[in-house]
């Protein structure tokens, strides 16, 4: 076969003819706008192709030209007018087939003429008069209210829709329609997508209206929604709506009543964007690509049902819950800043959630349905209620002074503690299910525990220290199977708060109001008081050692040892004394076991009490007694000429007020039990305690910090003299 030349004619596509090889877009036969198809050549045929067109036609040219030389495979030379000409060699062809590949060119641009609307398939809508294909952009911009609709498939190499005035649709109408470049829809322009998909490679700018009626946005497809745009997904039938590529919203997505949304893809909500839901189906994960995520304002204002979230959701936005409840099914990333509002509510519903920083909450809460898991780092302002589910081994979570940690449910439903729980603010425990620890619960705020249920241990490392408020407000029998270590102030309000582990007592306050505090422990376990106080009136359902300070109240009642109590040296008995009436108007301490006595018996009198000699203070019963008191603080009325004397029965101490003279010198008592007390009445002040190993020596050494008491611990030196003096 004969070498065939091409003459260049034209400036873009081209038709190829067996004898001639010529191609042209101005061919006369070709102004109706077909085209022509590309015939075979032969296998050892040449031609002569201008250099300077190849960096010059469009991607149809383009596309024809690769299928030329492709057919020229056995071909051995080229010819170039006027420059000679090139030995190609068949594997030489391959590259030149790739530099074609890549070779960047101009799409056609064709405009909508039929302001009355039609279909996109009649070429007489278009100028020129031929219908958009892969490599034209399609320009729907005409003023006027009219509708484009799609009667087959359509690819495009982009495509514009909106223009100055009116309102310009195109409508998919079920079919595919593809884009390959950069596109746009304008505020005057609409884009309905019903059924079928939307396709290609390009990147669309949304501006105006998408109506999302049902059908895919493909993989490759990315479409920003600028300030003013808008998608509304529905209203219309049942169909579903598949996100595969992506979507960054600036705009305003509203999700109206029908049909399921699935997200393969990002949803990608901007700061300043607006996800409404005004609808209860799921969004529904659509694979492992799937994820929401949301800086600007996702919100659920329409149904009273649930709307179930099954896709990761990434928040430092807003979450806007204003009816029914939104579901949080897919796990999710809780990030600095992120706010939970709303008179709905927001639930952690299954999978793992992330906290990243400090949130703010009115709604938020935790469901264990699904073994929801809240793992991360940061802190809660606001309401979070903790109705099941999993706080994490890693996880450590801070109530901020302004939050409320509730944790409620309406079922049985377990809470479980592995990291770290710190409390600032206030934590309410209600009805109902068990709260299990494998962790720590560290309380600086209050803990309120209105539950009558159980803190059940799950390991051997959990704890509770308290170092606020920890406080039993309901009757019945809550129980504490947890090592529980008291800094500031435990209170028994009414019920029964029962330790089963190890409570220690380090400072701070035990208080009853009525209620009982039990040690329920296998062996029993004595109530340690090792700093700090017990006090008020109620119950102590234990053995009983102090060595710090118990009080029991003027009022109210009389507080019960129901065991044993023994005091030692350190300890004090603290008593109120305003009335001679034990429970009304005077303390009482009441010990259904042996009592132990030693350390000291302090008085607080009522401002303006002063009881006449013969009063009889009956203050502490027992069913034995051991030793006595060593220190009596406050007992000699300096000024009134009396004093209270300790009358000791066999199952009683009543302390007697008797008209005595004041002693004419303080009165130093030293006694040695293991260790040794030291102390003179408090109410003979500025004195100092002094010490020396030798009575002859003239320079005795002063005891810094002494008020009236000192306790030498053991082991004791041989000899150790003290006195007192006056500085």
């Amino acid at each position: 076969m004969k070498s065939q030349r091409l003459t260049p004619v034209g400036r873009c596509s081209f038709w190829v003819s067996p004898r001639s090889a010529e191609y042209s877009p101005n061919d006369e036969s070709a102004g109706s706008g077909r085209k022509r198809d590309m015939p075979a050549l032969g296998r050892r045929s040449t031609a002569a192709i201008p250099a300077r067109h190849w960096f010059g036609h469009c991607r149809r040219c383009l596309s024809w030209s690769v299928a030329v030389f492709v057919r020229l495979w056995s071909s051995q030379r080229l010819v170039w007018p006027r420059q000679g000409s090139i030995l190609v060699r068949p594997g030489t062809l391959l590259a030149l087939v790739s530099l074609l590949g890549i070779l960047v060119a101009r799409a056609e641009v064709i405009q909508w003429t039929n302001t009355s609307g039609g279909w996109w398939s009649g070429a007489a809508n278009w100028s020129p008069n031929q219908v958009p294909s892969t490599h034209d952009v399609a320009v729907i911009t005409n003023a006027g209210t009219y509708t484009v609709s799609l009667l087959g498939p359509v690819g495009v190499a982009g495509l514009e829709v909106g223009g100055d005035s009116g309102t310009q649709t195109l409508n998919t109408a079920e079919q595919v329609l593809e884009v390959h470049g950069n596109s746009s829809v304008g505020p005057h322009g609409i884009l309905q997508l019903a059924n079928g998909a939307l396709g290609g490679t390009g990147r669309v700018n949304l501006a105006g209206l998408l109506l999302w009626d049902g059908g895919t946005i493909d993989t490759n497809i990315s479409m920003t929604v600028s300030a003013g745009g808008r998608i509304q997904i529905g209203p219309g039938a049942n169909y579903s709506r598949v996100l595969h590529g992506a979507i960054t919203n600036g705009g305003n997505i509203v999700w109206t009543n029908s049909g399921w949304l699935f997200i393969g893809g990002v949803l990608h909500n901007l700061k300043g964007g607006v996800f409404d839901a005004q609808w209860t189906a799921p969004i529904v994960r659509y694979g492992s690509n799937a994820v929401f995520i949301n800086e600007g304002v996702f919100r659920k204002s329409g149904g009273a049902g649930n709307l179930e979230c099954q896709v990761p959701l990434v928040i430092s936005g807003t979450v806007d819950t204003q009816t029914g409840a939104l579901l949080l099914g897919g796990g999710s990333r809780l990030n600095a800043g992120s706010i939970f509002s709303g008179a709905g509510a927001t639930w952690l519903y299954a999978g793992t959630h992330t906290l990243s920083g400090g949130i703010t909450s009115a709604n938020l809460g935790m469901l264990g349905d699904l073994d929801a898991l809240l793992t991360g780092n940061g802190s809660l302002s606001g309401l979070f209620t903790w109705a099941g589910g999993t706080i994490g081994t890693n996880a450590v979570l801070m109530i901020a002074p302004t939050g409320r940690l509730l944790i409620k449910s309406s079922g049985n439903f377990n809470k479980v503690l592995f990291g770290h729980l710190s409390n600032a603010g206030t934590i309410s425990w209600q009805p109902l299910g068990w709260l299990f620890l494998g962790g720590t619960l560290w309380n600086q705020g209050l803990f309120e525990a209105q539950a009558n249920s159980r803190i059940a241990a799950l390991n051997n490392g959990e704890q509770i220290v308290n170092l606020g408020i920890f406080r039993l407000t309901t009757a019945g029998a809550t129980v504490c199977d947890v090592p529980f270590v008291n800094y500031g102030s435990v209170e028994v309000g009414a019920g029964t708060l029962g330790f089963e582990r190890d409570f220690m007592q380090a400072a701070g306050s035990l208080s009853l109001a009525g209620g009982t505090i039990k040690m329920t422990q296998s062996p029993p376990r004595p109530l340690h008081v090792a700093g700090g106080r017990l006090t008020g009136w109620g119950t102590v359902e234990a053995e009983v050692t102090n060595a710090a300070c118990v009080r029991p109240s003027s009022s109210n009642g009389v507080l019960t040892i129901s065991g044993s109590f023994a005091q030692s040296l350190g300890g004090m008995l603290e008593l109120e004394l305003a009335g001679d009436l034990p429970g009304t108007n005077q303390s009482r301490l009441n010990i259904t076991g042996l009592a132990k006595l030693g350390g000291t018996v302090a008085i607080r009198w009522q401002e303006g009490y002063l009881p006449d000699p013969g009063t009889l203070f009956p203050v502490l019963n027992f069913a034995s007694r051991r030793g006595e008191f060593c220190c009596f603080d406050h007992c000699v009325l300096l000024g009134q000429g009396r004093r209270l004397e300790p009358l000791y029965a066999a199952t009683s101490l009543t302390l007697a007020m008797v008209a005595a003279p004041e002693p004419p010198a303080v009165p130093l008592r030293v006694t040695a039990d293991g260790g040794a007390l030291i102390c003179w009445p408090a109410e003979f002040t500025g004195y100092a305690l002094y010490w020396s190993s030798n009575l002859a020596q003239p320079n005795w050494t002063r005891l810094s910090g002494v008020t009236n008491r000192w306790l030498e611990a053991p082991p004791l030196a041989r000899e150790k003299f003290f006195r007192l003096q006056s500085p």
